[in-house]
């Protein structure tokens, strides 16, 4: 059940990293991973992961516990139903692979609980049960990282 229908302003997303509780922890991996993938040294994939498959990066990170941070859940979840998909750029470490930053996404896809999730993985994959890997062209690298 929505509590509202309130969208944020830029202004109101470029705060939360400064609310306590709404900064998940740095990523040290993924931003090396990402700098190699920019330099052209790393591959990247867009892939179909199982949803099982995908973990966060900071287990003690909870948007959802925050007001703010539940709008953006919500707003995540809104955009599924509608059709609009963001694909997560992860990395794999052993059996799973790591959400860093996009968190909104993550949530709102273990409470949809779709099979799959469309992501986009710094690296080589080896996971048995991940389908339709394709390699992304070096030249669509930076806009994929958001750069």
């Amino acid at each position: 059940m929505k509590s509202h229908n309130v969208r944020m302003t830029p202004e109101e997303l470029a705060k939360i990293e400064s609310l306590p509780g709404m900064t998940p922890a740095q990523d040290d991996k993924w931003i090396e991973l990402a700098q190699q993938a920019v330099s052209g040294k790393l591959p990247v994939f867009y892939a179909h992961i199982p949803i099982g498959a995908l973990v966060p990066f900071d287990l003690d990170y909870r948007p959802d516990l925050h007001p703010l941070g539940q709008m953006l859940l919500e707003e995540a979840t809104e955009k599924a139903e509608r059709g609009e998909f963001t694909f997560p750029v992860v990395y794999q470490r052993g059996y799973w692979f790591i959400v860093s930053g996009d968190y909104p996404m993550l949530f709102s896809a273990v409470n949809g609980r779709p099979d799959i999730v469309g992501c986009y993985v710094l690296g080589e994959i080896s996971h048995p049960q991940v389908e339709n890997v394709q390699r992304v062209k070096p030249e669509d690298v930076r806009q994929i990282l958001g750069l």
